[in-house]
């Protein structure tokens, strides 16, 4: 469908390029669940702001790629 899988592929072989150009969001998406992962590790800081923005990035993203190849 999207191509996360096969983007998360080409990232762990270290094809950066190929992996953007399969799935953009792929690296806004790992920031975006890094900063997550870390806000739940380090619960003395607040990361609810980089969280919303990460996430709001990943979902813009997302969704102009989408269009981008179906339309």
């Amino acid at each position: 469908g999207c191509g996360i899988q096969r983007a998360i592929v080409l990232l762990f072989q270290g094809d950066f390029v190929a992996a953007f150009y399969m799935y953009p969001a792929l690296f806004p998406l790992v920031l975006f669940l890094g900063t997550v992962a870390i806000s739940l590790i380090h619960t003395t800081k607040k990361y609810g702001f980089w969280i919303k923005l990460l996430g709001f990035i990943t979902l813009t993203v997302m969704v102009i790629s989408y269009f981008y190849k179906h339309f």
